[in-house]
């Protein structure tokens, strides 16, 4: 796998031009490559991160990191924590709410956003997923909670202290 050096002064960045020249590559996903190719090196990588520097959302940023990892110009790798690690349901889920912060997330619009259309997922499932993610959510002393809100879905609320 070739890896591709960047230059970056504060208002520049130099790059290699072989991913901009793939024909193969979309031009949504020579974008994000150039733009994740000008970010610094501690920059917050995550979908989540990069949907907030774009105007796309993280469906779209998705599509993309996948394209490119399909093409060989990034390869993902889940960070395990010390006290446990997230499973996709789980991560996807929280991904969600964070990015729906200050809004209460409908079961539906979750089985929607993590299952999709055409599915016999049933609202116990995301119950379960909801349960599963409190649970670690508590265990890695993180700070935020999941909350419930009666017939309406869930919410992401900053814990307090």
């Amino acid at each position: 796998m070739a890896v591709f050096r960047v230059e970056r002064t504060k208002d520049y960045t130099v790059m290699s031009n072989h991913h901009l020249r793939n024909k193969t590559l979309s031009l949504k996903a020579k974008g994000l490559q150039s733009l994740m190719l000008s970010l610094p090196e501690n920059w917050d990588f995550t979908l989540a991160g990069l949907a907030f520097i774009c105007q796309d959302g993280i469906s779209s940023v998705r599509s993309g990191v996948a394209e490119l990892e399909k093409h060989g110009y990034l390869t993902r790798r889940r960070i395990r924590e010390h006290n446990g690690q997230l499973t996709l349901k789980e991560a996807q889920l929280l991904e969600l709410l964070i990015h729906r912060k200050n809004m209460i997330t409908s079961k539906e619009l979750i089985i929607e956003k993590l299952w999709g259309y055409d599915t016999d997922t049933e609202d116990s499932h995301v119950e379960y997923h909801v349960s599963l993610l409190r649970k670690k959510l508590m265990t890695m002393g993180a700070s935020v909670s999941i909350i419930t809100v009666r017939g309406a879905g869930y919410a992401l609320k900053e814990s307090e202290g």
